[in-house]
């Protein structure tokens, strides 16, 4: 008789691993409980909907990074936190089970459809991010958990979908502002930078908060007077990725949306409502469009960087190669040692025009609108593709995904807009090249057929420049006067004149619509005149010119006198 196979027995577990789980189990939960109950206090819709719930995006890191059996964690502290606000226990379970249905799904599917391992260094893993965590996986928490409150008799009928909308933005913004933090610090290599790197790095974070504070926190006056607005934040966010990659961007954007978030709460800033909640979901708004766009340009800028580095590690590589076997090519070498002192030098250069921010700022806001142009819009265009090429097939899908997915759409399209409002805000792109004549015609041109509304123009021929600041503050008026004709006027057409002579130069236009009230113009305050009218007097102030605004029956016109010189620019 054959003897019988020893059966193997599995390995006993130590004790001592036992114990590391259950700490790990219990260390999460309580740092789950504890920023879950800091996002309750910011004026929860029925005491339990948020728009800031940072715990969504520890529990999806906490996934990704050390594996699924770290759920009991999510679902002890979502249980906890729900039960210390006042739901009943099986309502509190019914929204504990949805958060962590949440972060079990997103982790699925970021790494099941993107390949993620923690790593926000490639495109693919940020919009993996944005629409599989932050769209997705976020919803099922948000319709368990409302479901499971309206059950349990602690959200009422009529705010449901007020809670939902919270519910589902609240642990989207987690997934889009924390979790990238903790993603790239917990992940990518640490950074070893000099102390003059160090010292520039400190810097821009100290930058970056202090126009947060402004942008988000100082009143109306002092931000018209200050001219700085909440998206005078991005020039300072893509500097952040293009000098320190992708950990940079995730810790400025974390930084500002801090500010924002505490100053919105206290009732201060532009994003200011009827109720904290209702401020905070206009904020959160705003902060999800940053933070995707700042997402998608670091992963961007990193994965060109990963190349340039492997490209560079080839190089070297092969030209220690040549360098040994043959001596035919020393002249090679030469060279290129002196194109790599070029290059020094070069970067040498660039420090040292640093120092003159202020008089290169228009042309460093023309790269960065061509950077958000060349690669940001054109991801988000690649995106919009291909979930156009999704919807064909969303009869097939259950309602939950249809809705899901149209919803995606929507946020690409919204996003893609957003970057190109952005880019044009940043830098007019006609005006340097073909000259202020030129760009105005261009600018009608577009107006009319965006609005219906013609425009009649009286400017004189294309010939000696203007001072380039001179130019822009004209354009810029121009600009934002076409706009108020288009929103406010309710005028079918609009005329813009413009001539000077050795000494000044004038604009003049004027639309035939309803006009402004006169007890209107007399105002100085921002909340009555609006920011566009108070940007068109700073920026004629600054110039040393002069801006009237005429209004009657016959409807308003904007006239701007300038000094100029007999110089051309």
């Amino acid at each position: 008789m054959e003897a019988s196979r020893p059966q193997s027995t599995p390995a006993p577990r130590s004790p001592l691993a036992d114990s590391a789980y259950l700490v790990s189990v219990g260390f999460l939960a309580i740092v789950y409980f504890g920023t879950a109950r800091l996002g309750l206090h910011m004026d929860a819709v029925s005491g339990f909907a948020t728009t800031v719930w940072p715990p969504t995006g520890i529990a999806l890191v906490a996934l990704c990074l050390f594996g699924y059996r770290l759920w009991p964690g999510i679902a002890l502290g979502a249980f906890l936190t729900n039960l210390s606000a006042g739901a009943p226990i099986l309502a509190a379970c019914g929204m504990a089970m949805g958060n962590t249905l949440e972060a079990l799904l997103g982790t699925y599917l970021l790494i099941r459809f993107t390949g993620f391992k923690g790593s926000l260094d490639r495109i693919s893993h940020v919009i993996g991010l944005v629409v599989l965590a932050a769209g997705v996986s976020t919803m099922v928490s948000a319709t368990i958990g409302v479901a499971s409150g309206y059950l349990g008799g602690v959200i009422a009928r009529e705010t449901l979908g007020k809670a939902w909308l919270t519910w589902w933005l609240g642990d989207a913004m987690g997934d889009l502002i924390l979790a990238p933090v903790l993603f790239t610090w917990a992940s990518l290599p640490r950074i070893n930078m000099p102390y003059r790197r160090l010292a520039e790095a400190v810097a821009l974070l100290g930058a970056v908060i202090g126009i947060s504070l402004v942008g988000f926190g100082a009143p109306s006056p002092i931000r018209a007077f200050a001219n700085v607005e909440p998206y005078m934040i991005f020039p300072f966010l893509v500097y952040a990725a293009l000098r320190f990659g992708q950990h940079g961007t995730v810790t400025a954007t974390f930084a500002v949306a801090c500010v924002a978030i505490l100053t919105t709460a206290r009732g201060q800033g532009p994003f200011v409502a009827a109720s904290v909640n209702d401020s905070l979901l206009s904020l959160q708004a705003f902060m999800s469009i940053v933070a995707v766009t700042m997402l998608v340009l670091g992963a961007n800028i990193t994965e060109r960087r990963l190349v340039e580095s492997e490209l560079r590690s080839t190089q070297e590589d092969l030209e220690k190669r040549v360098v040994r076997r043959t001596s035919q090519l020393s002249d090679a070498v030469l060279a290129l040692e002196d194109e790599v002192g070029e290059r020094k030098q070069a970067e040498k250069s660039l420090q040292d025009l640093s120092a003159r921010l202020l008089k290169v700022q228009d042309e460093e806001r023309q790269r960065l609108s061509r950077e958000l142009h060349d690669s940001t819009a054109q991801n988000l265009a690649a995106l919009s593709m291909n979930l156009s090429v999704v919807m064909k097939h969303r009869e097939s899908m259950d309602a939950s995904a249809r809705t899901a997915l149209e919803e995606s759409v929507t946020l690409a399209g919204l996003s893609s807009s957003e970057i190109r409002s952005i880019s044009y805000l940043l830098h007019p792109p006609q005006l340097e090249v073909i000259g202020l004549t030129a760009a105005l015609r261009w600018l009608a041109e577009g107006f009319a057929k965006r609005s219906g509304i013609s425009v009649d123009l009286d400017l004189p021929p294309e010939g000696e420049r203007l001072a380039i600041e001179v130019e822009k503050a004209l354009y810029r008026i121009v600009q934002e006067c076409l706009t108020n004709v288009h929103r406010h006027s309710g005028s079918a057409r609009a005329r813009i004149r413009l001539a000077r002579n050795h000494h000044r130069v004038l604009l003049e236009v004027q639309d035939e619509g309803r006009g402004i009230r006169k007890e209107i113009l007399s105002r100085t305050g921002v909340e009555f005149l609006g920011v566009g009218i108070l940007g068109m007097r700073e920026r004629v102030r600054q110039l040393g010119g002069i801006l009237v605004i005429d209004s009657g029956a016959g409807g308003a016109a904007v006239r701007v006198e300038i000094p100029v010189g007999t110089e051309s620019a």
